[in-house]
C-alpha cells in the first residue's frame, strides 16, 4: 500500500495516472488556498470512486503557502500520520511557493520509504532525508567520503586509513549507503564508490 502525494493542478490526472493506483491505497492532492481546481479534484474523486469504490482514499489538503509556517505544520502533521506506507510525492506542474512548502514539509518529516519527482524527474531518495544526513554524517563518516573520493574503495584499506576495525567500517558505509552517498558496486569483498550526491559533501 502506498500514499500518493500530489499537487491539485491542471497537472494533476497525468501526475494520478503516472503512478499505478491499487485498492488500500490512498491519494492526498495538496492545494493552495483558495482552491482553483475544486472541480478537478472532484472529476478525479468520481474516477476514484466509480473505479474503486471505497477502497481507495482521495483527500484534499488545503494549504496557504503565504502562511508558511501555518501550512508547513499542517502538512508536517499529516505526513506524519502516513505509517507502514510507501510515499510517492509527484510535485509536477507546481507553484513556487506550494512546491516549497511541500518539499521542506517532506524534509522535516520524511516518512521511511518516499519517492520524489517533480515533471518527471525524480528525485534522490537522501535530498528528502537531509534532516537524517546532518544527524549522521559525523567526522569518521565523512573521512570515510573523503578518502572514497580519492579512491580507496576497499574495506581493508578504509579501516588501514581510518585506524578502525574492518567492522566498524563495514557499518559506517552501511548508513553511507542508506543515505545515498555511496555506491556499493560489489558486496564480497565489498567495493565501493562515492555517489554524486556524496560529492556534495566533500
Amino acid at each position: 500500500m502506498k500514499t500518493l502525494l500530489l499537487l491539485l493542478n491542471e497537472k494533476a490526472y497525468k501526475s494520478l495516472f503516472r503512478r499505478s493506483v491499487e485498492e488500500g491505497d490512498e491519494i492526498i492532492f495538496v492545494a493552495e488556498k483558495p482552491v482553483k481546481e475544486k472541480d478537478i479534484f472532484e472529476q478525479i474523486r468520481w474516477f476514484v470512486e466509480k473505479s474503486y469504490g471505497d477502497a481507495v482514499l482521495v483527500e484534499l489538503l488545503e494549504v496557504d503557502p503565504s502562511e508558511f509556517e501555518s501550512s508547513l505544520k499542517k502538512l508536517i502533521r499529516r505526513i506524519s500520520a502516513i505509517k507502514d506506507r510507501e510515499v510517492v510525492a509527484d510535485l509536477s506542474g507546481g507553484a513556487g511557493a506550494l512546491l516549497a512548502v511541500v518539499l521542506v514539509a517532506l524534509m522535516l518529516s520524511p516518512p521511511d520509504r518516499v519517492r520524489v519527482s517533480v515533471d518527471g524527474v525524480e528525485m534522490p531518495r537522501a535530498l528528502i532525508r537531509m534532516r537524517d544526513i546532518g544527524r549522521l554524517l559525523i567526522w569518521e563518516r565523512i573521512e570515510l567520503l573523503r578518502l572514497i573520493k580519492k579512491g580507496v574503495s576497499d574495506v581493508s584499506a578504509l579501516a588501514k586509513e581510518v585506524k578502525r576495525d574492518k567492522s566498524t567500517v563495514r557499518r559506517h558505509l552501511y548508513v553511507l549507503e542508506e543515505l545515498g552517498l555511496i555506491e556499493v558496486l560489489k558486496r564480497k569483498p565489498m567495493k565501493i564508490k562515492i555517489s554524486k550526491l556524496g560529492e556534495i559533501f566533500v
